[in-house]
This record gives C-alpha cells, sequence and structure tokens, in this order.
C-alpha cells in the first residue's frame, strides 16, 4: 500500500467528521437563534415563557375553593397507606366486580373493612369534592402540573358507591358517582 493512499484514507473520513460537527454546531447555533426569537415573540404577545409566569398569569383562587391541596392531602394519605398501589387498586377493582355481581355477606364484610382502612383518604376526597375549584400549580422542578397519576385513591369512593348500592341505599350510591364526577371535572 502506497503512503499516498494510506493518507487520504484517514484524512477523508477525519475532514468528514470535522465537517459533519461543524455542521452540527451551525444547526445548534440556528436553532438556539430561533427559540430566542419565538421566546421574544410570546413575551411580546404577553404568552408566559416560564413556569413562574405561567403560574403567576393563572387567576388566583382563595384557598378555601381550591380542592388541589386536599387531593394532594389525599394522595398522600392513601400512599402513606399502600406500598403496592397497583395491588392495591386491583383489589378494590376484583371486589368492585363482585359487589356488582351477585355480592355475598363475606364480600361486603371485606369492602366495609377496606373503606374503614381508607376513612381518611375518603374523608379527604369528600372535602376536596365539596370545592368548586381545583388547581394544580406547575412546578418549575419537572416543568407538569402536579396530577395523581393513579386512580386508586380515588377507587375507594367507586367501592364506597358499590357497597351502598349493595345495601339497596340508591341516594348515597348516587351521591358518591356525582363525586366521581366532580373529580374527573376537577
Amino acid at each position: 500500500m502506497n503512503t499516498r493512499s494510506w493518507v487520504w484514507g484517514l484524512v477523508i473520513p477525519v475532514m468528514l467528521i470535522a465537517g459533519s460537527c461543524g455542521s452540527w454546531k451551525l444547526l445548534l447555533a440556528r436553532d438556539e437563534a430561533g427559540y430566542r426569537r419565538e421566546l421574544a415573540l410570546a413575551r411580546e404577545e404577553g404568552l408566559p415563557s416560564s413556569v413562574e409566569e405561567f403560574n403567576a398569569m393563572m387567576p388566583s383562587i382563595p384557598e378555601s375553593e381550591d380542592a388541589a391541596p386536599i387531593y394532594r392531602k389525599a394522595a398522600d394519605e392513601f400512599h402513606r397507606l399502600v406500598k403496592d398501589e397497583f395491588g392495591e387498586g386491583r383489589q378494590v377493582q376484583e371486589l368492585g366486580q363482585r359487589l356488582n355481581s351477585e355480592p355475598l355477606a363475606a364480600d361486603l364484610n371485606e369492602a366495609k373493612s377496606h373503606l374503614r382502612k381508607f376513612a381518611e383518604t375518603i374523608s379527604l376526597i369528600d372535602q376536596a369534592t365539596s370545592r368548586p375549584h381545583c388547581q394544580y400549580q406547575v412546578r418549575s422542578d419537572t416543568g407538569y402540573a402536579w396530577i395523581e397519576t393513579s386512580p386508586e385513591p380515588w377507587g375507594q369512593i367507586e367501592l364506597r358507591a358499590q357497597v351502598a348500592a349493595a345495601e339497596g341505599r340508591t341516594a348515597d350510591a348516587l351521591a358518591d358517582v356525582s363525586r366521581l364526577s366532580v373529580i374527573d371535572r376537577h
């Protein structure tokens, strides 16, 4: 192999890599400049361009009308009692399915025991659903609004409705169905 072809064999890949890196750097610089222009335009139009600006533009809701802090407490209380939330959710669903078909006395007793275990969580959810508004603040450390992603804390209300229906307490069951609707709206 002659020296000339060996040198070109090294030079061409190095030039391709250097050219690619240079192009990439130019693209990043152009994207950064474009991002800054878009951010400036958004600010000129009065749109929020940071989490802090977004939270500041949200209408102020009196604490006595905001359900979000109570939902947080309910979720914290639920998670204090439950280590395996998905297992707990499956258990509640299976129990609810049994209550929807032919509820046995043992199923009702198990459901009532479960509801007693989560009495504080249920009480907090009842308080939260009595409030007209729910405003979760966007946190700057995550960029996302806080929201409980697992339905298990709210599943306690569904289970309570199923127990009430199984016992023939239609008004109580409908009140809990209404609470679930409020949770969905919040």
